[in-house]
């Protein structure tokens, strides 16, 4: 009987916190920005005052956002899958004599993750601390990208740590996107573009 009991208490209290967690965390007013025409699917995990989210973002159910400190922004027209993890922030590791969960410990690096423009993510990615994902870009599965990478526009990346894989565009393409999708003042400089493509390519 005490079992039988124990049991429907655990059932109502995971579906008490079902509740509440759908509720708070479809709240616009919790995030730092998120756009009307974004849509974050519930549930989100993690404080959100550090997310800054952007016009017609769409980001499926299960992100963790573990932003305590540092930003996570998302630029507009990105579509994630489910489950995306993002840390913004790490550990001082470098102090000698210092062990995890001893005094000091809590002091926290914050380093900001900022994905650009229409980017798509797909499901089960990590974004470490610093991680800059350019325009356009398409992220593996699965992948975890590391601390402080940048990732150049147009990149297709993958892997654990996530490596630049290809260019999904030519470099005709990306300047031609950039024409058809971005105002001129919007637009990354040619000869940026060209840089990228030129020394990336051959690796």
């Amino acid at each position: 009987m005490i079992n039988k009991i124990k049991i429907l208490f655990d059932l109502f209290v995971d579906g008490f916190k079902g509740i509440v967690m759908s509720f708070f965390s479809s709240r616009k007013d919790r995030y730092g920005y998120l756009a009307e025409t974004a849509n974050i699917r519930t549930p989100v995990w993690g404080p959100k005052q550090n997310i800054y989210i952007y016009e017609h973002c769409g980001i499926n159910a299960d992100a963790k956002f573990i932003c305590q400190v540092g930003k996570f922004i998302m630029r507009r027209n990105c579509s994630v899958g489910p489950s995306l993890t993002v840390i913004t922030f790490n550990h001082k590791y470098t102090v000698v004599g210092q062990r995890p969960e001893a005094d000091g410990w809590g002091e926290l690096e914050a380093s900001d993750v900022i994905v650009n423009e229409d980017v798509w993510i797909g499901a089960n990615v990590t974004l470490c601390p610093g991680t800059i994902i350019g325009r356009g870009s398409i992220i593996a599965a699965g992948s975890i990208c590391v601390k402080n990478q940048v990732y150049p526009p147009y990149s297709i990346i993958g892997g654990n740590p996530s490596k630049f894989i290809k260019f999904r565009l030519t470099l005709e393409e990306q300047i031609l996107q950039e024409q058809l999708l971005y105002n001129e003042s919007d637009r990354i400089n040619i000869e940026i573009l060209k840089e990228n493509y030129n020394s990336i390519k051959r690796i």
